[in-house]
C-alpha cells in the first residue's frame, strides 16, 4: 500500500496501537520485539485511534496542531505533515540475523493516510460490485475474511509499551 513505514508481518511489526489521553501510545508488536514498521492492521488501528482523538480530521488531514499530541506532529523536509509513532524503531534492512539494526523514528505521514483512503475506496467499490452480483445487502453478511498481502491481521497480542 505504499506506506512509508509499512512492513510485512515479521518480528517487531506493529499490529496494534492504543492512543492514550496523556499523549502516549502503546504499541503491540509481533514477538514483543522493538518496532520495525506498521502492518496493515497496525495502520488501520493507528488511523482509527488518531481519528477518535481528533489528531486526524474527518477529511483525513492531519491536524495542524493538537493540544495533547502536538509534540508528536511535525513536517518532513518536503513539508509533508507527519505524526511520530515512535523514536525507538529499528531499521533491519540489510542487517544479518542476530545483528542490531539502526535506530530510527517511525512516522505516519499525510501521504500514508491518503494511500489508506485510496485503498478503502477501492475495497468499497469491489465489495459493492460483489454484493450487487450476488443480490446481497451489507446486512446479509455476518463476517468478512480478508486474506493476502494487504489483508489486516486482526489478532491481538500483548506487548510492552514501545512508544
Amino acid at each position: 500500500m505504499n506506506i512509508s513505514c509499512g512492513t510485512r508481518a515479521v518480528d517487531g511489526a506493529i499490529t496494534g496501537v492504543q492512543v492514550h489521553p496523556d499523549g502516549s501510545l502503546i504499541l503491540t508488536t509481533i514477538g514483543d520485539q522493538s518496532p520495525v514498521g506498521l502492518t496493515g492492521s497496525g495502520l488501520l488501528q493507528l488511523v482509527s485511534e488518531l481519528r477518535r482523538a481528533d489528531v486526524i480530521e474527518p477529511s483525513g488531514r492531519l491536524a495542524v496542531a493538537h493540544p495533547v499530541f502536538g509534540h508528536r506532529m511535525s513536517q518532513d523536509g518536503e513539508g509533508v505533515r507527519r505524526f511520530l509513532i515512535t523514536d525507538r524503531g529499528v531499521d533491519r534492512r540489510g542487517v544479518e540475523e542476530g545483528e542490531e539494526g539502526a535506530r530510527v523514528s517511525l512516522y505516519l505521514t499525510q501521504h500514508d493516510i491518503r494511500e489508506l483512503q485510496k485503498g478503502q475506496r477501492g475495497d468499497s467499490a469491489t465489495m459493492d460490485t460483489l454484493l450487487d452480483q450476488l443480490g446481497l445487502q451489507p446486512a446479509d453478511l455476518r463476517r468478512v475474511i480478508l486474506t493476502g498481502r494487504s489483508a489486516a491481521n486482526w489478532t491481538r497480542r500483548s506487548s510492552p509499551a514501545w512508544a
